[in-house]
């Protein structure tokens, strides 16, 4: 199901003057390119990672059955999940106090009742995701947004050439690799 961003980030992962002293600039009169090209490489791996990077509130419909909600549970992506704020059924049941995040899935808490939910429909569930404001973004992360930009801001000028690279670096793919999600 579609997922919509209730809330934008109120700023970037990693500020302007990080990226700009890691690829070295003294000056600001290229914080335009630099500020997009930021931007640019934090969408790419937020789209590599399937995490929000910046605290957002975000929501999405869910389809599920009335076995899921025990175990294994509705997986909620992206992540990290910081806070639920709600879960209604499509009856318009609100289902946010029987309800518990597991750190990776959503489920029913111990002796919540089932027999009114419906074998299977749509649920809403509407939470803010996000690591802390900058700070509070991994390391890792930050460096690979710095690499990205560094390697757009290295091609800027060239001939069919412009923004950032189609293939991610080895580098910037290794930091990534980790925050894959494996699926057998």
């Amino acid at each position: 199901m579609l997922l919509e961003v209730l809330s934008p980030p109120t700023g970037p992962a990693v500020p302007l003057d990080e990226t700009r002293a890691f690829l070295r600039l003294s000056g600001t009169g290229e914080d335009a390119l630099v500020a997009g090209l930021a931007a640019a490489a934090e969408t790419r791996v937020e789209s590599e990672t399937g995490l929000v990077l910046t605290p957002r509130r975000l929501q999405r419909h869910l389809a599920f059955r009335r076995s899921e909600l025990h175990s294994p549970g509705l997986r909620l992506r992206p992540g990290p999940v910081r806070r639920i704020e709600a879960v209604v059924l499509s009856t318009g049941a609100d289902l946010t106090a029987r309800m518990r995040w597991t750190g990776h899935r959503l489920c029913l808490r111990a002796g919540a009742w089932l027999s009114d939910l419906p074998r299977d429909g749509v649920v809403r569930v509407i939470w803010t995701a996000g690591f802390a404001a900058p700070p509070g973004v991994p390391a890792d992360l930050r460096l690979a947004i710095n690499r990205l930009a560094a390697e757009g801001f290295a091609r800027r000028g060239l001939p069919g050439e412009s923004g950032l690279p189609a293939r991610l670096p080895a580098d910037v793919a290794a930091i990534l690799g980790h925050y894959a999600e494996v699926r057998l």
